[in-house]
C-alpha cells in the first residue's frame, strides 16, 4: 500500500512521527535495539566492557553509513526536489568516512567521533527540506536513542 507523505508538517510531532509509513517506523525502532542494548550492557556487565565498546562502535559506524547514503538515494530517485551535484553527493559520503576514521582511534574517541557525527547527520537532514515530514520526525527519535546510548557507553568505558 502507497501511503501519500507531505513535506508540509501536521502540526505536532506526534502527529508526523504517526504519519510514518508501518515499515519505517518498526524497521527504525528495531533498528535502536541494539544502540539501548549495549548502552544497558555497558552498565550492567563492565567486566565485557571492551567487546559492548567494539560492538557499539562498529554498529553506530553502520548506522552512520547508512545515514550518509539516504541522501545519495534520494538525490537519485528525485531529482527534481535534491539535485545529484557535488554537494549532495558529496555529502552523502561524508558519514561513512567519518565512520570509517573512528574505528580506526582508541575506542572512547571513537565512540565521541561517532557521537559527533550522527549529530552532525542529523542536523544536515533537519536543514534538507525535502525529505518527508514523518522522516524527520523519527529521526529525532532514533538519533536521540542513538546518541543517548553511544554516549552512556562512552561514560562506562571511561569509568572502567
Amino acid at each position: 500500500m502507497i501511503r501519500h507523505t507531505s513535506n508540509q508538517p501536521n502540526g505536532s510531532f506526534l502527529a508526523d512521527l504517526g504519519s510514518s509509513p508501518r515499515p519505517a517506523l518498526v524497521l527504525g525502532i528495531a533498528g535502536a535495539i541494539p544502540f539501548t542494548h549495549l548502552a544497558i550492557l555497558s552498565l550492567a556487565a563492565p567486566e565485557y566492557i571492551q567487546l559492548i565498546v567494539q560492538a557499539q562502535c562498529a554498529y553506530a559506524a553502520s548506522i552512520l553509513s547508512f545515514i550518509g547514503a539516504v541522501h545519495w538515494g534520494f538525490a537519485l530517485s528525485n531529482p527534481v526536489r535534491l539535485q545529484p551535484d557535488w554537494g549532495t553527493l558529496g555529502y552523502s559520503v561524508t558519514p561513512s568516512l567519518v565512520a570509517w576514521l573512528a574505528l580506526l582511534m582508541k575506542p572512547g574517541y571513537g565512540l565521541v567521533t561517532l557521537s559527533i557525527g550522527l549529530l552532525y547527520a542529523f542536523a544536515r537532514d533537519m536543514n534538507t527540506k525535502c525529505f518527508p515530514v514523518w522522516y524527520y520526525a523519527l529521526r529525532k527519535v532514533l538519533t536521540t536513542l542513538a546518541v543517548s546510548s553511544v554516549l552512556i557507553t562512552t561514560g562506562a568505558y571511561c569509568l572502567n
